[in-house]
């Protein structure tokens, strides 16, 4: 991985523990990290009566211990779900993050 690839920052983050059945949740920074993004498909739905899209993305980032599918990224005023997390050969030098962005 070449460092000029990660020329996005952006920053991990983790729901707060303190959140209970319906209230909302709160999310607090983990780690900020650089980041390539990299969208992989894009679809449109229907869902009930109202249109749906949903964006799906690879992310490259430097290893950091701790990252999990229940996180998200924030970057660029932009949000990414992580769906699944890919520690690259298993060597901890980085991770690949199947994530699909949130849009409102």
């Amino acid at each position: 991985m070449r460092a000029g690839e990660l020329r996005t920052r952006g920053t991990l983050q983790r729901a707060s523990d303190g959140s209970k059945w319906g209230e909302s949740v709160t999310w607090s920074d983990y780690a900020t990290v650089w980041m390539e993004i990299d969208p992989v498909r894009g679809r449109e739905y229907s869902e009930g009566r109202k249109e749906q899209a949903e964006l799906t993305h690879m992310i490259t980032i430097r290893y950091v211990s701790g990252v999990r599918p229940d996180m998200r990224l924030s970057a660029e005023g932009r949000i990414f779900k992580i769906a699944s997390v890919i520690n690259v050969e298993e060597r901890n030098r980085e991770l690949l993050l199947r994530c699909t962005e949130e849009i409102d």
